[in-house]
């Protein structure tokens, strides 16, 4: 008799662990939040391969969150105003991007293409550019030549970078694209990842906005063994590579490198 009594007792108590436990399942996924990114390129390119693993990242830490990261492709910048998506992952060109910046103010927009043009021609508050502006690599390039150092090439990553965790993402990287990580790809990946980081820190439905936080208080951890922030001219200061024969020979920060080509001039 006391056997039976035990098995009941044991059956019902399976029973309410198990219901909880399919409550808590449940209001996990009730819960879980949507937050699309929409990407504007070519769906081949290092820039979108770099995006996706960025994306994988965004929601391997995520999932902990009840975040649920998407990133989408499109073509028709009227689906920015009409959707309102989190924030534009852009490789548009210079006219398209000015077109949808003053169309869409709130949302943060992060270039991952090298736009050759002036500062102040793109200068807009949720204009972020992940890539350094093709005059800061010619500066770093020239201050690294001067005592009888080997002429180098400045890029903004490379594969066989290693320090700091650098060699893991590299080898992550190369396993899910099949492909080298490069100076694009790491845009991609970067524009991502500092954005999720961003939401996974303040919550999606935070009061304080994206923009300001992305201009005032990112501290971005891009496997270059510093935080990463935007400058007054809303470029991502960080240490550039300096490479020679597809080798690393040394590294130098964009710290000052823009203010000799942007003088006083800054993108608020």
């Amino acid at each position: 008799m006391n056997n039976e009594k035990d098995r009941q007792r044991r059956y019902f108590t399976y029973l309410k662990i198990s219901s909880f436990l399919i409550l808590c399942l449940l209001n996990t996924l009730a819960y879980s939040k949507d937050l699309p990114l929409y990407f504007y390129g070519d769906t081949s390119s290092n820039e979108w391969y770099g995006a996706i693993q960025g994306l994988q990242e965004a929601n391997a830490q995520g999932k902990f969150l009840q975040l649920n990261y998407k990133l989408i492709h499109k073509t028709n910048l009227d689906d920015v105003k009409a959707d309102k998506p989190y924030a534009v992952i852009s490789s548009l060109s210079p006219a398209k991007l000015r077109q949808a910046l003053l169309a869409n103010p709130q949302i943060p927009f992060l270039n991952v293409s090298s736009i050759a043009e002036h500062f102040s021609s793109l200068c807009a508050p949720n204009l972020f550019h992940i890539r350094p502006h093709p005059s800061a690599l010619v500066a770093a390039e020239a201050a690294w030549k001067p005592e009888g150092r080997i002429e180098a090439k400045a890029v903004l990553w490379h594969h066989s970078f290693k320090k700091y965790a650098a060699a893991q993402l590299n080898k992550r990287y190369k396993k899910n694209a099949d492909r080298h990580m490069n100076s694009e790809s790491w845009a991609g990946w970067a524009s991502v990842k500092l954005f999720s980081d961003t939401l996974a820190r303040n919550g999606p439905e935070s009061e304080i906005s994206v923009v300001n936080f992305l201009k005032n208080s990112l501290a971005f951890d891009g496997q270059k063994g510093k935080d990463l922030f935007f400058n007054g001219l809303n470029y991502l200061e960080q240490p550039l590579l300096l490479i020679h024969g597809d080798k690393i020979v040394g590294e130098i920060s964009t710290s000052q490198i823009l203010s000799a080509e942007s003088g006083a001039f800054s993108c608020k």
